[in-house]
């Protein structure tokens, strides 16, 4: 069996005795979408239309939740998680608990925006 410094040596002869063969040299790097798995641009994805009755059923169990939640139970949820994101802890255990206190996911994103901002990328041409 050949040591791995063997085989080493011999990858290195490979390269230097045929350049041609280079496969390093010929390495292409994959974009997926410009130089492999292109598809054709006239195929256009379908828009999902969500029905303006499924909307206004799920705006109504939305505020039919937050009438029967403990709106303390979930203002205190969001504290601690509020806290611990302005420190060092495990984020899921607090999410966790704002979740079960019936917190929205609007309301656990304004959590995180309110200590750690909003990402505005940067452009440069």
């Amino acid at each position: 069996m050949d040591s791995s410094a063997d085989c080493g040596i011999r990858l290195i002869s490979l390269i230097t005795v045929h350049p041609d063969d280079n496969l390093i040299a010929r390495f292409d790097p994959v974009v997926v979408g410009v130089n492999r798995y292109q598809t054709d641009q006239s195929a256009r994805p379908t828009t999902m239309r969500v029905p303006k009755e499924v909307v206004q059923r799920q705006k109504e169990r939305v505020r039919r939740v937050r009438r029967e939640r403990s709106g303390d139970a979930v203002e205190r949820a969001l504290g601690r998680l509020r806290r611990a994101a302005g420190g060092d802890e495990n984020l899921m255990p607090h999410i966790i608990e704002a979740v079960k206190a019936y917190a929205t996911i609007g309301e656990i994103c304004d959590t995180f925006r309110a200590v750690f901002g909003v990402h505005k990328p940067t452009v440069s041409v």
